[in-house]
């Protein structure tokens, strides 16, 4: 049998979309203490050994630790994972997008502690079944399939793709997306 050497985990927080629904760029929004991109990179700083930004343009605030989006691919959020994917090719993708609000440490936690290198992705399943895509690791074996496959989408890739590590949540509310300003205002009402 061939032993494996362990695959470095590097992060990446998603946040190469327009923001056009929320109105605001939501990597400025504050849900805790901090602003939302500065909160997703404590989450991940943890848990990787680098942490990286998904970004279709350099923001001032984090230029020096952005990875650009491949110009003329407008794939959604598999475009700025494989583009991470193709910068540093041998390490595995700890992914975050940036507008989930309720995601926490524990939650990051079990997904790596349940990491299988020896699968092409490791990710959340909530309750009902359904998968996350974008809160998930990726291992450097899945490139081909998203680059193949990334105009279905993480999720349909995900979702057929047969190796991958499902991790199931009891509750999937961590997972929840605030997209929109009657999103984010509903969430604050919810917290209260």
């Amino acid at each position: 049998m061939i032993a494996h050497l362990p695959v470095a985990l590097f992060g990446l927080v998603l946040m190469g979309g327009g923001s056009r629904r929320m109105g605001y760029d939501k990597a400025l929004l504050k849900y805790h203490q901090e602003q939302q991109w500065q909160h997703c990179f404590s989450l991940l700083k943890n848990e990787c050994e680098e942490v990286f930004f998904s970004c279709k343009q350099q923001p001032n605030f984090i230029a020096e630790l952005c990875i650009l989006d491949e110009p003329g691919d407008s794939f959604g959020p598999v475009t700025g994972i494989i583009s991470a994917m193709k910068a540093y090719p041998s390490v595995a993708w700890l992914v975050l997008a940036i507008d989930m609000p309720l995601l926490d440490a524990g939650v990051l936690r079990k997904l790596v502690q349940a990491r299988d290198q020896t699968q092409q992705a490791t990710l959340l399943v909530g309750p009902t079944g359904k998968c996350e895509p974008l809160c998930a690791i990726y291992e450097p074996a899945i490139l081909p399939l998203l680059s193949d496959l990334k105009a279905q989408g993480p999720r349909f890739i995900l979702e057929n793709c047969a190796l991958v590590k499902r991790v199931i949540l009891a509750k999937s509310d961590c997972l929840q997306n605030v997209n929109t300003a009657k999103e984010r205002k509903d969430f604050f009402v919810a917290q209260t």
